[in-house]
């Protein structure tokens, strides 16, 4: 099913299946986006989201693994928790950067320009769970075992940072229609 939003995009074209039935599929037929960035520059880009997405990964991941006072409270683990759907985004986003170099409208519109609105999530989750920690803090002693769960919200926070910094290296320009040739 193709979004309304996108819905102009796409022609449908009457194919022949495997059955012998004529068959109508939808066929993107809206312009194609390409990165601005080339070269050395984009391999380094992508490496760095890549770093970065990774964190992402092992910064939601990590807290989960280790138990410890600070993550039995809502107000540390919630926002870590919450920080799971802009992680996976971001790696979606980021399979998709390091997969194509043409974009169709919208995967220009849920990977390319979603980088920046994701990243600003994961670091504000990340300080909302940062501020969980240091309310827990104040109020019992310092467990040694919570440094896991700072380290993990601070990895988020670093990783947010660096992603919403690299957003203007994956920018992406139309690419001009080339002419159908004559039959």
């Amino acid at each position: 099913m193709i979004p309304g939003k996108y819905v102009k995009d796409y022609t449908l074209r009457e194919t022949l299946g495997a059955d012998g039935r004529s068959h109508m599929e939808p066929v993107y037929t809206g312009p194609v986006f390409r990165l601005r960035s080339g070269g050395e520059a984009l391999r380094r880009s992508r490496l760095r989201l890549l770093l970065w997405s990774a964190v992402c990964g092992a910064g939601v991941l990590a807290p989960l693994l280790v138990l410890t006072p600070a993550v039995r409270q809502w107000y540390v683990m919630g926002p870590l928790a919450l920080a799971i759907l802009p992680a996976a985004m971001l790696v979606r986003c980021t399979a998709l950067l390091l997969r194509n170099e043409r974009f169709t409208r919208r995967e220009r519109d849920t990977s390319v320009s979603a980088l920046a609105p994701w990243s600003i999530v994961l670091l504000v989750l990340a300080a909302l769970s940062l501020i969980g920690q240091v309310v827990f803090a104040a109020k019992n002693l310092y467990v040694p075992g919570d440094i896991s769960v700072t380290l993990s919200a601070a990895a988020l926070a670093a990783a947010g940072v660096r992603i919403f910094a690299l957003r203007g290296a994956f920018a992406a320009e139309e690419v001009p229609e080339e002419p159908a040739a004559e039959q």
